[in-house]
């Protein structure tokens, strides 16, 4: 929710972001409430970031939530976030329907995190080239699908 002395108003996160660091906020708004819709108990969630140092925006972050379904390897359903690579985050909704009913192995993984990394346009900027970026999110994909799948929280080196 976004709030003026005007008027309070609610948007979809999607539509939050309106280009390269840049949000629809208007100058006298502030933005007063996030709702995350409640995740199912089973489900498990996984962040990876990469940057130069801390304080960097990331060139590439990866979040998954994924529910597996009670053969701890189908995926019952996925959500992935993606940002640094574009001029604003994003869902990779087409991955997530690729990944819906299959089984999560190393191979299935990896077509997904391909599939990202070919689907992505990633921006050229003095932090790293589209090249590398693009390079970096079927990495990061792969990284913390596989993380999530295995409930250890992804922290994993690049």
């Amino acid at each position: 929710s976004l709030a003026s002395n005007r008027s309070t108003r609610e948007l979809a996160i999607a539509e939050l972001f309106s280009g390269f660091m840049e949000t629809v906020v208007k100058p006298d708004e502030l933005l007063t409430e996030i709702r995350i819709p409640a995740a199912s108990l089973a489900a498990r969630a996984v962040y990876l970031k990469h940057c130069i140092r801390s304080i960097d925006p990331s060139l590439v972050g990866v979040a998954v939530r994924l529910t597996l379904a009670d053969d701890n390897v189908t995926c019952v359903d996925v959500r992935i976030g993606v940002g640094g690579v574009s001029p604003t985050p994003y869902r990779a909704v087409s991955i997530e329907k690729i990944l819906r009913g299959e089984q999560l192995s190393r191979d299935s993984i990896s077509a997904a995190a391909a599939a990202a990394a070919a689907e992505c346009d990633p921006i050229t900027d003095a932090h790293g080239s589209a090249r590398y970026r693009r390079k970096m999110l079927e990495v990061f994909v792969r990284r913390a699908l596989t993380a999530a799948r295995n409930g250890d929280g992804g922290a994993a080196p690049i």
